[in-house]
C-alpha cells in the first residue's frame, strides 16, 4: 500500500522519499535503507548521500551511518572519494571519513574530480590541481576544459 509521499528515480542503487516531510532513502527492493530524518536529501554518488539539516550540508552512507554530521553552508556530491565543502567563503575537500585532505584555499565555485583532476577557482580564474592537491595548471584562465589526459586551456 502507499507509505510515502514522494519518490524518486533510482540514483546508485538507492531512492531519496519523502516521509511527513523528513527525507530518507529506499532500496530497490523497497525497503527503507536511510530512515526518513534530512530536511532535503540529494541522490547517492559515489556510495554517499549528501543530506541537509538545519541548513547545514554532511554526509550518509548506505548503511544509514551519518559519516559526516551536517556542519557546511555549501557542499557538492562526492567524486572518486572526495567531495568540495565550504568552509568559511573557501572550497576544500574532503574524503569518505570527513577528514580534511585539501585545505580550504579555493572560491566562487566548487568543483568534482574526473580521472584524477578538478577545476578549482582562485579571484574568478580557474586552475586545475590533482587528488593531493598540487597544481597542475594555476588559476589564471578564463576557462578550462578536461577531457580524458587532455587540458584545454582558453
Amino acid at each position: 500500500k502507499p507509505q510515502l509521499d514522494d519518490a524518486n528515480d533510482f540514483h546508485d542503487g538507492m531512492s531519496k522519499v519523502v516521509v511527513d516531510g523528513k527525507y530518507g532513502f529506499i532500496n530497490k527492493e523497497g525497503k527503507m535503507v536511510v530512515a526518513p530524518q534530512f530536511d532535503r536529501t540529494y541522490g547517492f554518488r559515489d556510495g554517499m548521500a549528501k543530506v541537509e539539516v538545519d541548513g547545514k550540508y554532511g554526509y550518509t552512507n548506505k548503511e544509514s551511518k551519518m559519516v559526516v554530521a551536517p556542519q557546511f553552508n555549501r557542499a557538492d556530491d562526492f567524486s572518486e572519494g572526495m567531495a568540495a565543502v565550504e568552509v568559511d567563503g573557501k572550497y576544500g575537500l574532503i574524503n569518505k571519513e570527513g577528514e580534511m585532505v585539501i585545505a580550504p584555499q579555493f572560491g566562487e565555485d566548487s568543483f568534482d574530480f574526473s580521472d584524477g583532476t578538478a577545476k578549482v577557482y582562485k579571484n574568478h580564474r580557474v586552475g586545475v590541481i590533482d587528488k593531493e592537491g598540487k597544481v597542475i595548471v594555476e588559476c589564471k584562465y578564463d576557462n578550462i576544459v578536461i577531457y580524458k589526459d587532455v587540458i584545454m586551456c582558453v
